[in-house]
């Protein structure tokens, strides 16, 4: 289970054990930091990817 924009989705993964999930992450500028907590970005929806 994972969360995205506040909503908890089922993540479904191809092995039940071993499985790699690449995660990344982003360093913000100090103006990025301001522009990210005013900015609502929008929702996208994965469907059945």
């Amino acid at each position: 289970m994972m969360t995205y924009h506040g909503q908890s989705l089922v993540l479904e993964l191809p092995k039940d054990v071993n499985n790699d999930i690449e995660v990344g992450y982003t360093l913000f500028t100090r103006a990025g930091e301001e522009l990210a907590s005013i900015c609502a970005s929008p929702w996208k929806d994965f469907g059945n990817m």
